[in-house]
């Protein structure tokens, strides 16, 4: 539906500002067998050696313009859940990886208890989010930080921190890193 439409309109080269920044923190943080959760066309981890990495997205469209097509792609509808699972055992990763999609999903309490599922005991959600809109027409949600953290605290994670990335920048945006642990 929507998200096959912003695919087709969406150039390969459209990536975000500070592309490069957030795929180095994102990267540094990554390891193991990851998932790179609504991850649109434009990953944000590096290749590596130590890294094992699933694409996911909502979007058959934008998994095919996927720029690693050696990496393993799952195609799924984060808004079938609870009803469907990801079609992945219980703690098959080291992490769960997204940047820019917690505005999307209708319902994160069902998204975050999925990730929390998926990772292993220790494992880390780790997710950079913009304070501005998004793609108005298929956002469900603005970030506010502690409306997060509560969706974090109901799905089980602990060790929830919230840092202001320090990129400059003319814009009002902020990014945000966001971090919760599996225990």
């Amino acid at each position: 539906g929507r998200w096959g439409q912003c695919a087709e309109v969406l150039d390969n080269g459209v990536t975000g500002r500070h592309k490069n920044e957030i795929s180095k923190i994102i990267s540094e943080e990554s390891k193991g067998d990851i998932l790179e959760a609504m991850c649109g066309f434009n990953s944000y981890i590096y290749p590596h050696l130590d890294k094992s990495v699933t694409a996911h997205d909502y979007s058959r469209e934008m998994l095919m313009k996927y720029e690693f097509p050696e990496r393993r792609r799952l195609q799924f509808n984060l808004d079938k859940l609870p009803k469907q699972k990801f079609f992945i055992p219980d703690e098959s990763f080291d992490r769960v990886v997204f940047v820019k999609g917690y505005k999307y999903p209708k319902n994160l309490n069902h998204v975050f208890g999925e990730f929390y599922r998926l990772l292993k005991s220790g494992g880390k959600l780790i997710f950079v989010e913009s304070t501005v809109a998004g793609y108005a027409e298929i956002v469900k949600r603005r970030l506010k930080v502690d409306e997060c953290k509560t969706f974090l605290q109901k799905s089980n994670f602990n060790e929830i921190s919230v840092k202001c990335l320090p990129f400059a920048d003319t814009s009002d945006e902020e990014l945000l890193l966001f971090q919760a642990i599996k225990r």
